[in-house]
């Protein structure tokens, strides 16, 4: 057996852009990056089982096993993502004599000299290899009847079970719509996203609404989402009142501020808070309260998050803040 012929090709599909990184673990030993700018991995293997996983910021997101036997000399492995940015998975083999020369096999392996081909055996050595090929198809034929009477037995149960009435259908149909049917939930834009509510509590010597110069905020409220690219992120809710004698930006009176273990974080932008964004950077007349949502890319999904609003250089030393526990309410 030629180990050198087997062979695993990971080939990532899709534009780099559209790719996530994952690190590769083959068999529990290697571990390889793929994704980004690296589209293909090749790995040397032997016959037998395999097991390979596929781990991304969440942890292990895919497992698969596979069987390579001695006339599967290259297994492919095609990877991509789903539409919900989940990853999938295709397999396809090559097990040809073309498939040997493509992995480099010498010339004079492949053409024996005609003096040194092999003589015919004879007839006593030959009986082994018929006995045992006997034997093999003896167990095929077993397996394909136990497949043809569980076949049989499926379709006389569909066949024997009494049909129902057209009112027992239509009962049936509505027991499973009212069974599929979600909890009636208070109707809300992060419950519509997918977003998870987190809980929110003001800490100790601190106020969650105030004012910052000549302007109130309030804290309302936080969830934990993800952005495009599936990076997860915290978007802040809160309110903004103009309580100055001129029309003013929000943003050009507030600094918004998100720390995890005393480390900031950074600000991202989000398609679904477009129309929240812009509302900080338009004028504000005077008595008028505007709500506006900020978001920040966690560093992990563990730490408290600590959201300040803190008045810009010369507008005082105020600060308005809440910690949120990042886990459902």
């Amino acid at each position: 057996m030629n180990e050198s012929l087997y062979h695993l090709l990971l080939i990532y599909e899709g534009i780099p852009a559209n790719r996530k990184t994952y690190t590769v673990n083959l068999d529990g030993e290697s571990e390889t990056e793929i994704g980004g700018d690296v589209s293909y991995l090749n790995y040397k293997i032997l016959p037998g089982w395999h097991s390979i996983s596929f781990s991304g910021y969440w942890g292990t997101e895919k497992t698969e096993r596979f069987f390579v036997n001695e006339n599967q000399y290259i297994t492919r492995m095609f990877l991509q993502l789903n539409a919900s940015s989940k990853l999938e998975i295709r397999m396809d083999f090559g097990s040809s004599y073309l498939v040997e020369r493509a992995m480099n096999r010498p010339e004079e392996e492949e053409t024996p000299p005609a003096e040194e081909a092999p003589r015919a055996q004879p007839a006593a050595q030959t009986q082994p290899r018929r006995r045992a090929t006997g034997v093999v198809w003896w167990i095929l034929g077993l397996i394909l009847a136990y497949l043809a009477g569980a076949l049989s037995m499926v379709l006389a149960y569909n066949i024997l079970r009494p049909s129902q009435s057209p009112s027992q259908n239509r009962s049936t149909a509505t027991t499973q719509q009212q069974t599929q049917r979600p909890a009636a939930t208070p109707s809300s834009a992060a419950d519509e996203t997918g977003a998870v509510r987190l809980r929110g509590t003001v800490p100790p010597g601190g106020r969650s609404s105030g004012t910052l110069g000549n302007y109130q905020v309030e804290i309302l409220s936080a969830v934990l989402d993800r952005d495009e690219f599936g990076i997860p992120v915290i978007v802040v809710t809160y309110n903004w009142t103009n309580y100055s004698a001129a029309s003013v930006r929000p943003s050009s009176t507030v600094l918004e501020r998100a720390f995890q273990d005393n480390l900031p974080l950074s600000p991202v932008s989000m398609n679904g808070m477009l129309s929240s964004s812009e509302t900080g950077l338009r004028d504000v007349r005077p008595g008028a309260t505007v709500q506006i949502q900020t978001a920040f890319a966690l560093s992990d999904q563990r730490s408290v998050v600590e959201f300040e609003l803190a008045a810009v250089p010369g507008g005082g030393s105020s600060v308005i803040g809440m910690n949120f526990e990042l886990r459902r309410q």
